[in-house]
C-alpha cells in the first residue's frame, strides 16, 4: 500500500481512506487531512499507509462568485450547469464563509467513502455555525473499492484547519467555487 507522501507526488487534491481503522484523509492544498470521527483533523503523517484514494493536480477553469446565501443544493446546481452535465468528472472548492455546515459520519451506512450521493445524504451529527473554511468536493470520481458507487464526496475543513468531516448540508454567505472538469485521475490507490 502506498504511503501519503508517495500520493501527494500525483497531485494536491483528493479523498481517501487510511490503511488501518476508519479514518478518512482530505488533500487540499497539497497537504493531506486525517478526518476523525469527532470531527477534528489533524495532517496526517507522511509515511501513513493509504488503502484508497483519487487525486488529481487541481487546476480549475472556473470561478463562480456565491454573493447571496445559497443551500449545498443550489450551489451543485450551478457546478453541475458550469460542468454541462450530471454525467462530467469534475473536482471543486467551495471557499469562503458558512453560516452553517453540517457534518455527517465520515463512513455513511452504504460504506461509501465519505460520498453521499445527490438524494441521500448521512443524517447531520453535527453542525458548525458562522464558520469560514473550504468545501472540497469531488463529482462522478471512482476511488477504487471503497467509493461503493458514490456519485459525489464532499468533505469540509474549516481556514484554521481544526475541525471538518462528511459535508452533509451548508448554507455559503459570501464563497466562491473554483472548479475543475476532469477527464481523469492523476492517481488512484
Amino acid at each position: 500500500m502506498p504511503t501519503v507522501s508517495q500520493v501527494l507526488r500525483h497531485g494536491d487534491l483528493g479523498v481517501g481512506v487510511v490503511a488501518e481503522g476508519r479514518s478518512e484523509i482530505v488533500i487540499l492544498g497539497g497537504r493531506c487531512y486525517t478526518v476523525a470521527t469527532d470531527f477534528t483533523i489533524a495532517q496526517t503523517d507522511a509515511h501513513r499507509k493509504i488503502r484508497s484514494a483519487a487525486i488529481i493536480k487541481f487546476e480549475p477553469e472556473f470561478r463562480l462568485a456565491l454573493r447571496q446565501p445559497l443551500d449545498l443544493s443550489q450551489v451543485l446546481a450551478r457546478i453541475t450547469r458550469t460542468l454541462g452535465d450530471d454525467e462530467t468528472m469534475g473536482a471543486f472548492c467551495v471557499t469562503g464563509w458558512f453560516s452553517f455546515v453540517g457534518l455527517g459520519a465520515n463512513r455513511p451506512a452504504g460504506g461509501g467513502l465519505g460520498g453521499v450521493g445527490f438524494a441521500e445524504r448521512p443524517p447531520t451529527i453535527r453542525e458548525f455555525s458562522d464558520v469560514t473554511g473550504t468545501v472540497v468536493g469531488l463529482h462522478n470520481v471512482d476511488v477504487g473499492p471503497d467509493s461503493a458507487g458514490d456519485a459525489l464526496r464532499l468533505f469540509f475543513i474549516d481556514e484554521h484547519r481544526r475541525f471538518g468531516g462528511c459535508v452533509t448540508d451548508f448554507e455559503s454567505l459570501q464563497a466562491h467555487v473554483d472548479l475543475a472538469p476532469i477527464d481523469r485521475v492523476s492517481y488512484r490507490a
